[in-house]
Order: C-alpha cells, then sequence, then structure tokens
C-alpha cells in the first residue's frame, strides 16, 4: 500500500534517495558499487521502483566509466558540463522575480541562451 506523505516527507524522501544514490556514483572500483547498488536496490524497490528499475537495467552503461583508466574515471563519470550549465542558468534566473507566464519563460530563457552563445564566441 502508498503511504500518504507531506510534501516535507516527500521532500526528504528524495533527498535521502539521491543521497544514496550518490553514494554508488562515487565508486571506483566494481565490486563496491555492485555492492551498494544491491542495498539501493533492497532499500528502494518499493518506494522507488521506477528508479531501482531503472538502475538495473541500465547498470552496464553506468559502470562503463570504470573501463578508464583509474586517473579519468572521475571526468569519465562527471555529468560536469550540464550542471555548470543549469548552475549558470539558476544564478541568471535569480536575477528575475519570477516568469509570469509561458511566452515570458521562453524569453528569459532565450535571452540567456544567447548570453551564453556571446560569451563563448
Amino acid at each position: 500500500m502508498l503511504e500518504d506523505l507531506t510534501a516535507e516527507e516527500e521532500a526528504a524522501r528524495r533527498r535521502k534517495f539521491h543521497r544514496e544514490f550518490w553514494r554508488i556514483r562515487e565508486a571506483e572500483e566494481e565490486e563496491p558499487w555492485r555492492g551498494w547498488g544491491a542495498s539501493l536496490s533492497r532499500g528502494w524497490e518499493f518506494r522507488a521502483a521506477q528508479m531501482v528499475e531503472k538502475l538495473k537495467g541500465e547498470r552496464e552503461g553506468v559502470l562503463a566509466y570504470l573501463g578508464g583508466p583509474a586517473r579519468w574515471r572521475h571526468r569519465l563519470r562527471t555529468t560536469n558540463l550540464a550542471e555548470g550549465f543549469f548552475r549558470a542558468l539558476r544564478r541568471y534566473l535569480g536575477r528575475f522575480p519570477g516568469c509570469v507566464n509561458p511566452a515570458h519563460s521562453e524569453h528569459v530563457l532565450g535571452c540567456f541562451i544567447l548570453a551564453c552563445e556571446q560569451a563563448h564566441a
């Protein structure tokens, strides 16, 4: 039976899942990764079934970074490019009081992308 959670309880559950998931991403060798992955799967199979199934289904692709040289593994498993983009976007959006409608949202996003293109030209 699914639990009825308050917004705060749901947010806390998501934070806990993210912490446990990112622990898996810190593994430098396959054996600890598989152990942490199995632990995550057992602990969350009923509370986050879709994520657990996705993790199981894409396990070998997720482990691909372990095939690279040890000194490069941190670069192979990162999403820094996307993280940097979204961090800059959040900082940019912090300058605005809020978007009033979808057209305004598109305009603000368009301005941000144009500013990024000009900065890298």
